[in-house]
Order: C-alpha cells, then structure tokens, then sequence
C-alpha cells in the first residue's frame, strides 16, 4: 500500500524517524494507527458528551476519524438523494417571471 501524506505530516514521520523514537515510516504509521484504534471509542464518547469544541468534531468529520458506519453512510445517502429531488418552483419558471417584472407583459408571482 502508497500512502500520500500532506507535507506537515511527513515532517512529523520524518522527525519521528530522525529522533529514533521509530526506525522507519512505516513503524511510525503502525503506532499511530494502533493508537488511534485503540482510543477511537474514547474519542467518540467524549465528543457526545459536548467534551469536544463543535470545530473540533467537524475537523474529525473531514479528516475522517471515524469507524465506518453503513447505516449512517446509507442514510447520509438517502438524505444526499433527496436534495438532488426537485422540489418548490421550477428554475426556469422563476427566471421568466424575474425578467418580466418591470415590463409591459410582466407574469404575476409564480407559487408552489
């Protein structure tokens, strides 16, 4: 497996590696992994006890922090479909009674 890391942390694996608290990246790779799964259930009560800042957890969220959940990710799915639905007024229906208001042949307000 090749693995990209942003520049920040591959100057935290390369400084790892240059203090000889680790011998090579992927030792280091290996410890942070098992640290991570290891208090990835402590994390995630902690965040539900409000004992986490709301950018914190959004941070985690785009970082992707955590385990994998198929029915949150079905749902999140779903909710994804449902916003790709058209609902209300029509786009183009809005935009012909936009550019008639001020003129001669102006439509009245279209409604759902």
């Amino acid at each position: 497996m090749n693995i990209s890391l942003p520049p920040e942390l591959e100057q935290f694996v390369q400084h790892q590696i240059g203090d000889a608290v680790y011998d090579s990246p992927e030792a280091v790779i290996c410890a942070a992994l098992e640290f991570f799964r290891q208090h990835q259930t402590q994390v995630i009560e902690e965040e539900s006890n409000g004992a986490i800042s709301l950018e914190e957890i959004e941070r985690r969220k785009q970082l992707k922090l955590y385990p994998y959940d198929e029915q949150a990710a079905h749902e999140d799915e779903e909710s994804y479909s449902e916003c790709l639905q058209p609902s209300g007024i029509d786009h183009e229906q809005v935009m012909v009674w936009l550019d008639s208001i001020g003129t001669e042949d102006e439509l009245p307000c279209p409604i759902q």
